[in-house]
């Protein structure tokens, strides 16, 4: 009994990830028909760190970034340049980042037409900015169908047990 509950809570949680991940996907997909603005990079630069974990020395690379565009004369400020990106991964992609859009750059700026302070640079899914989420959703399927797998056995077993005794 203990396994099954352990393999709901575990499938739960798998299925609130999940759904908070195809939210983040079904945004990435609709910025495709977002309508697009002229925009600026104001901020973009490497703010270096030093953290600890375990009482071992990490340096960190992280990015300010930030640009500004206008809809409607009403100005806007964001850092998002992918819907699905995820800032600060690695040094790799802080300095990508940088490459791609240094301070002063004109960019063209995708947003929302209901919420426009809802922006991205880059439209749709980007194959760079997602493979954490490719892992995490590879991850959460393997563990939703074994533990799926494992419960439908148990409870296959014990319906044997019964049958046989």
């Amino acid at each position: 009994m203990s396994n099954l509950l352990l393999s709901i809570c575990l499938l739960l949680v798998c299925f609130i990830l999940l759904i908070a991940i195809l939210r983040k996907l079904l945004l990435a997909l609709k910025s495709y028909k977002w309508k697009k603005t002229d925009g600026v990079i104001c901020k973009s630069k490497i703010i270096k760190g030093v953290g600890a974990i375990e009482s071992n020395l990490i340096y960190t690379e992280n990015i300010n970034f930030k640009y500004r565009y206008a809809v409607n004369g009403k100005k806007y400020h964001n850092d998002t340049i992918s819907v699905l990106c995820i800032l600060g991964i690695s040094g790799i992609i802080p300095s990508r980042i940088l490459k791609k859009y240094p301070k002063g750059k004109s960019v063209k700026v995708y947003y929302s037409p209901k919420t426009p302070e809802k922006a991205c640079l880059e439209p749709g899914i980007g194959i760079t900015y997602t493979s954490p989420f490719l892992i995490l959703i590879l991850i959460m399927g393997l563990t939703l169908l074994f533990f799926t797998f494992h419960a439908a056995l148990n409870m296959f077993l014990d319906r044997i047990k019964e049958i046989t005794h």
